[in-house]
């Protein structure tokens, strides 16, 4: 294995701010279409995604909010800032 999520989320943590976090969001997205590369008329369709979530304030997070339910009743409020 190349990284664990313990390295990811401290990396996250130290070295990235909002624009690479984009960034991410943007290859996830890709990824999870079954994309082979971002082309700059792809990433100009991948910036209007991120701005549809970005306005949406329904939305609680970029990760699907059943899972995120799922994970506070998981950890039962254990998690600390």
């Amino acid at each position: 294995m190349k990284f664990n999520a313990n390295e990811l989320l401290d990396s996250f943590n130290r070295e990235l701010n909002q624009m690479e976090i984009n960034e991410l969001y943007k290859a996830l997205i890709a990824y999870n279409l079954g994309l082979a590369e971002i082309t700059d008329e792809i990433n100009e369709k991948l910036e209007k995604v991120l701005d549809f979530y970005y306005e949406r304030d329904d939305i609680m997070s970029f990760i699907n909010e059943d899972v995120l339910f799922y994970a506070g009743e998981t950890f039962d409020e254990e998690l600390v800032d």
